[in-house]
């Protein structure tokens, strides 16, 4: 199979992961995308999906090893930086997080991925107010990413759940 070949290959595996990850079907999902990882161990779209999945079916460790990976592989994705350090913090490693998300910073504080790294950690400081803002905030900027949306809402929806929300 030549290199055409190839990556024509790893790109349907990875559309057909994703259309499985998006309708709910997520052992066929991870075993198209682990297909893909096979074909294109370098793949940094590959492990980053893979490592979502994974923090979806409840193992963090294996969501981590992947979405590390796909930082290896390229360390501009930063979407999997964010799902990583999101991972971290809702797997109580605070500090490991906020390492994961300090390369965020350089986004700016305009850019979607910025505020809701900020409004997590101001959650996880419990500054409730000011992490609904950032999130909200985020969710307005954020035009590219709309499942990234969704769950930031359903944070934000838990806070305002809350009993001693004022």
């Amino acid at each position: 199979m030549d290199t055409t070949d190839r990556t024509a290959a790893v790109d349907h595996l990875l559309q057909l992961g994703l259309s499985c990850m998006q309708s709910g079907q997520r052992e066929q999902a991870v075993a198209l995308l682990e297909q893909a990882i096979v074909r294109a161990p370098a793949n940094a779209l590959a492990h980053a999906l893979l490592g979502a999945e994974y923090a979806q079916l409840g193992r963090p460790d294996d969501g981590c090893a992947h979405l590390e990976q796909a930082l290896q592989c390229d360390p501009s994705l930063h979407v999997a930086r964010f799902q990583l350090g999101l991972l971290h913090l809702t797997s109580g490693r605070g500090a490991d997080a906020r390492a994961v998300w300090g390369a965020l910073d350089a986004l700016g504080p305009e850019h979607f991925l910025y505020l809701f790294k900020e409004g997590l950690l101001a959650v996880a400081a419990e500054r409730l107010d000011e992490g609904r803002r950032l999130l909200q905030r985020g969710m307005a900027w954020n035009h590219t990413n709309l499942p990234l949306n969704r769950d930031m809402a359903a944070i934000v929806a838990k806070l305002e759940a809350m009993p001693d929300w004022s």
